[in-house]
């Protein structure tokens, strides 16, 4: 069953009724065999606080202005950075605008990472179909599943909805 003190603070940061928060970790709970869902959310999120807070040079204790203040300073301090980065380009130019949409395409055109084309995440998601998903949607198979679902979306739930052993095989 999920603690208390994590449906409180799950419901403070989406602003709902923590009843509302209870019932749907108990209901992920039992369709998808998991435990202690909003503890470990909740974990992750004080993590990835704590760390934003460090970059900033605060810490959990910190007044809201004060993380108000910290992040507007970051950003001047980033933008004046990224303005030097660039030679401090003059934007009311026509030529210099076009420049800088040269340099935002050639960096969106090259992302760093890893991905996978459209057709072979359907096959990976037709060769293995992932139950819980099918299930939790209501469909009888993956057809119904991609025919409703966008596949960048269900694959994005796998890591959270579907066992470690369907993931590991």
């Amino acid at each position: 069953m999920a603690n208390n003190a994590s449906a409180e603070k799950i419901a403070s940061i989406l602003r709902t009724d923590k009843m509302v928060v209870l019932k749907m970790a108990e209901f992920m709970e039992k369709k998808f065999n998991k435990s202690l869902i909003l503890d470990k959310i909740v974990a992750e999120n004080n993590f990835k606080v704590k760390e934003i807070l460090g970059i900033l040079g605060l810490s959990m204790k910190s007044k809201a202005i004060d993380v108000h203040n910290a992040i507007i300073s970051k950003l001047k301090k980033d933008d004046g950075r990224l303005f030097e980065i660039l030679g401090q380009p003059d934007c009311e130019k026509v030529e210099t605008c076009e420049k800088m949409n040269t340099l935002v395409l050639d960096i969106s055109d090259h992302p760093k990472g890893f991905f996978i084309k459209k057709d072979k995440a359907k096959e990976v998601l037709y060769k293995n179909p992932p139950p819980n998903i099918i299930s939790a949607f209501g469909y009888k198979d993956c057809d119904q599943l991609l025919e409703n679902e966008d596949y960048r979306e269900v694959f994005s739930a796998l890591r959270f909805v579907e066992s470690r052993d369907w993931m590991n095989n």
